[in-house]
């Protein structure tokens, strides 16, 4: 996973980004930023924890029997 890239959104750190049907323009759903940019994913998500204090994706081990 550490080398898959993701768009995100510079400004809020949104992975939620649309494009607009027909053109080759995105943005951000969350703060209509245009700025998208790419990053592979473990980079983004050390800057989404240096903004917001926390991992956006928690991973726990569960086991059952």
């Amino acid at each position: 996973m550490d080398e898959d890239k993701v768009l995100y959104c510079p400004d809020c750190l949104s992975l939620s980004i649309v494009g607009i049907e027909g053109t080759d323009i995105c943005y951000c759903k969350r703060c209509g930023c245009t700025n998208i940019q790419e990053i592979e994913f473990d980079k983004w998500d050390r800057l989404y924890q240096k903004k917001y204090g926390r991992k956006y994706v928690i991973t726990k081990k569960r086991y059952f029997t």
